[in-house]
């Protein structure tokens, strides 16, 4: 949940997006030219009124993440990385799921943009994945990771 404050009321209304790298944003531009998501659209903005607080959702991509281990050796934990752009210079890391156990499965959102999977100390078979979450697609997001 975030809050902004002292809004002036824009009759165009504002457009949000959650995330803070460039690719979060659905018409975000690169540093260098172009989109990254050509003909991709934001959602309609939200219009503010005057000495009024305004409500509004915004939809991310859902992502399931599928958690296998040959040995149950404690809580696991799995992170999703931003590499760092202009908008994020430091990246951005969120904690997404954490597994007690040899299997489970949760369900997560992320901002749009490109992620890497990890389980920190531990080596998933195949390699860390990467998830690109982009704004045209519909597609279900599906991460499959398993520990030897």
């Amino acid at each position: 949940v975030t809050t902004l404050a002292s809004l002036y009321p824009f009759s165009d209304g504002y457009e949000a997006w959650a995330g803070s790298c460039l690719d979060a944003d659905p018409e975000g531009l690169k540093t260098t030219g172009g989109a990254y998501w050509p003909g991709a659209q934001r959602a309609d903005a939200f219009n503010v009124d005057p000495n009024a607080l305004t409500n509004g959702t915004i939809t991310l991509p859902a992502v399931t993440v599928n958690f296998t281990q040959s040995a149950n050796d404690g809580t696991d934990t799995v992170t999703a990385t931003h590499a760092a752009d202009t908008g994020c210079p430091s990246g951005v890391t969120y904690t997404i799921a954490t597994f007690p156990g040899k299997t489970g499965t949760a369900s997560v959102a992320l901002p749009y943009g490109t992620w890497t999977i990890k389980v920190p100390g531990k080596v998933i078979t195949g390699g860390n994945p990467t998830l690109v979450l982009d704004p045209r697609s519909n597609s279900s997001n599906t991460v499959n990771l398993v520990i030897p």
